[in-house]
Formats: structure tokens, sequence, C-alpha cells
């Protein structure tokens, strides 16, 4: 039967070969088996199901092999390759063997154009070339299918592990979110809890306003008493250190003028005394001249007796002149001491003034600083209130903060001017 249809189709004019139609294929078996990829929804197989021996093989895949001797020797052995496979029953007749060609078209001239193998349209080496080239381009289409495929795969498992953190992740939540749900019904106790407790404080808080109001009270009546305290203070402080700034400038200014006019006084006290014990040693000159007045003359002869006592007598006058000019000189040394005592002894007045007015001025000052001295602890009473005040309230406010229950109240301290050592019980 196969070689039947060989022969009726060697009487057949040969058809022509669509390489569109073979590129559109699914692959090139259907094509070199139907003519055509028109009703073919799969591949048919060309050879038989079961398995040859290695002769029938090499027949069925090289029917045309370049070894013949001719070709009618081939076509023989290609029909009794056929008839070798085909199988029985009318189905397995109609099966069709496709038998390659030997060699390029080139190479067979003058030989008929016929496939004895399987009654096809011959197929020329450029169809077949086409053929390849379109099985090549369907192969790489085919990697690249495959390349995408894979990087999809890639893609998928990283989507994958992605997928696996992001499921650790939700685990980790649900994990987080059934411990706050554990924590909801312990919250509600502790929320209905601090509403008992902020009903309990709620009375706490109005009396601890009130008491408050009246802490801020005292606080401000302490903080005005203190600045009172303080501008009295410093006031005074002024005023004192200004008065002694003051009486020491002025005292240091008059005993430096006092130092200066003492050492001129001394200066000319010297003076005095050198001129006093001068004047007192020609008194004592002269006290002494008085006192031992010169021997007499000797006597001379009558003849000249007369001119001698002329001399003597205006001797005597000289020296009475002498003496009376000696006596005023000393009256007058007497009334000049007299003087310089009496100038030296009120300068010895004023000097003592001056003194005195000195130690005045000392007792001033010893008396300003005893003062300040006086002021110092009622300044530090003041600020030592205003402190203990502030404290006392501060503490309160605070212990009000830290507690939740309630606080007993406490007689605040209403002393001004004495510090409130009792700390806040409770």
């Amino acid at each position: 039967m196969a070689l039947g249809s060989n022969k009726s189709a060697a009487g057949a004019p040969p058809q022509t070969l669509n390489i569109n139609a073979a590129s559109k294929c699914s692959s090139s078996s259907s094509f070199l088996q139907h003519g055509s990829c028109a009703g073919v929804s799969k591949p048919r197989a060309l050879l038989p199901q079961q398995p040859p021996t290695s002769d029938t093989a090499r027949k069925r895949a090289y029917p045309h092999s370049t070894y013949s001797s001719s070709p009618a020797a081939a076509a023989a052995a290609a029909a009794a390759a056929a008839a070798a496979a085909a199988p029985s029953g009318s189905a397995a007749a109609k099966r069709a063997v496709l038998c390659m060609p030997r060699a390029p078209p080139s190479l067979f001239d003058g030989l008929p154009e016929v496939n004895t193998c399987s009654g096809l349209p011959p197929f020329s080496y450029g169809q077949l070339l086409q053929i390849s080239n379109a099985q090549a381009a369907e192969i790489r289409a085919l990697k690249a299918a495959q390349a995408r495929q894979a990087a999809e795969i890639k893609a998928l498992k990283a989507d994958n592990a992605a997928l696996k953190a992001d499921n650790e992740a939700l685990k980790a939540d649900n994990a987080a979110a059934a411990d706050l749900a554990a924590l909801i019904p312990k919250l509600r106790a502790d929320h209905a809890a601090m509403g008992e407790t902020n009903a309990s404080q709620a009375a706490t808080i109005g009396s601890l306003t009130a008491e408050l109001g009246t802490l801020q009270g005292q606080l401000r009546s302490a903080l005005f008493d203190a600045g009172k305290y303080q501008a009295a203070y410093n006031a005074f402080k002024d005023l004192a250190v200004s008065k002694h700034e003051a009486a020491v400038k002025e005292a240091e200014e008059a005993i430096e003028k006092w130092a200066v006019h003492a050492e001129q006084l001394e200066q000319q006290a010297a003076q005095a005394a050198r001129e006093n014990a001068a004047l007192h040693k020609g008194c004592n000159e002269l006290t002494f001249r008085l006192s031992n007045p010169p021997p007499p003359p000797k006597m001379q002869p009558p003849q000249q007796q007369h001119g001698s006592v002329d001399d003597v007598l205006g001797k005597s006058e000289a020296l009475l002149v002498d003496f009376n000019k000696l006596s005023q000189d000393y009256s007058q040394l007497c009334k000049r001491l007299q003087r310089r005592d009496a100038t030296i002894s009120r300068r010895n007045a004023t000097i003592s003034q001056c003194n005195a007015n000195i130690s005045e001025c000392s007792a001033t000052i010893r008396m300003q600083r005893a003062e300040l001295h006086t002021l110092r602890p009622l300044q530090q009473l003041a600020r030592g209130n205003g402190a203990a005040v502030a404290a006392e309230a501060s503490m309160r406010l605070s212990a009000h903060t830290r507690r939740r229950g309630s606080v007993p109240w406490v007689q605040p301290c209403k002393s001004r001017l004495s510090v409130c050592t009792k700390a806040a019980t409770g």
C-alpha cells in the first residue's frame, strides 16, 4: 500500500511547499507529514511505537543512504523499509514514513524529483535549510521563553522568600497582638482601679486646693516681707556705707592735714627752741656781765685823774646804754618766748583736738559696723522665712503630685520672724 501510494504520487505533478505555513506550525514533523498546518492540532508519529531492530532503525532513519549503488536500489530499500515498518490494518496503511533526501538537490540531476518513501511533495535543500532555520528560530524562542520562565521562577522564589519573611513578621505581630490582647483585661482592671482612685482623690484635691491657696498667700506675704527687709537693709546698708565712707574719707583728710600741720608746728617749735636757747644764752651772758663788773682802773697821778674820770663816766654811760639795750632785748626775747610758748600750747591743743576727732570717727565706724552686724541676722531671718515657706509649699505640692491617696492637713507655719524648721508630715 505504501508503494502504491508512492506510485500515484509519482504520476501527480509536484506540489509547492509553503515556507510561511511551515514557520507557523507547532512542529516541523507535522508540516513534513501533512504539507500544511491546517487541521493539525498535535504532531503525528511518523514511525511505529514498537522498538525496531538496529538494521530496521537505520533503514528507517536513512532510507536514501549515500552508500547505495543506484537510485533503483535506494528506492527498493526504501520500499522494503516502508513495508517492514508498516503495521497491519487499514489505519496503519494510511501512515506515511518520511525519508530525508540523500544530498542537496544539485546532486540529483536527471533523477525524478519524487519522494518514493512518503509520497509527499519533493523538498529541495534550500527548503530544508529554511525549515531548519525556522526550527532553530523556534528553538531560540523556546530557549528565550525558558530563560524568561527561569527569571520568573527566580522572581517567584524571591517573592516566596519575601512572603515567608512577611509571614514571620505577621506571626510576630500576631504574637504581640496576643500579648496586647492579654494586657487589655489588666488595663481595664487598672482603669477601673484608677477611676476609684480618682474618685477618692477628687475630695483630696479640693482640700489641697484650699490649703494651696493658704500657702500661696503665706508665700506672697513672706516674699513681700522679705522684699521689705531686703529693701530696708539695702537702703540702710547703702546709707551706712556711704556715711561710713564719707566719714572715713573726711577723717583721713583731716588726719593728713593735721599731720602736716603738726609737722610744721614741730619744725617751728624746734626753731623757736633753738632761738630761745640762743636768747637764754645771751641773757645769761648779760646777767653774768652785769653781776660781775670789770675791776676799777688804777689810780693815776692827779694830772691824769681828770681824764680818767671822764673816760670812766663815758664808759659807764656806754655800759649803761648797753645794759638798757640788753634789758630791752631781754624783755623782748621773754615776750617772744611767751608768745612762742602760747603758740605751741595752742598747737598742742589743736593736735589734741585732731586726735579726739580721730577717736570719735573711729568710734562712729565701730558703731556702724556693729549696726551692720546687727542687721545681718535680720536679713538672714527674712531670707530663711521666705525660703522655709517656699520649701514647704513646694514639698506639699510635690507630695500631692506623687501620691494618689489623701494627704492629711498640717497646720502651716505662720511665723514670719523665725525660721520654720517643721517638716510636712504625711
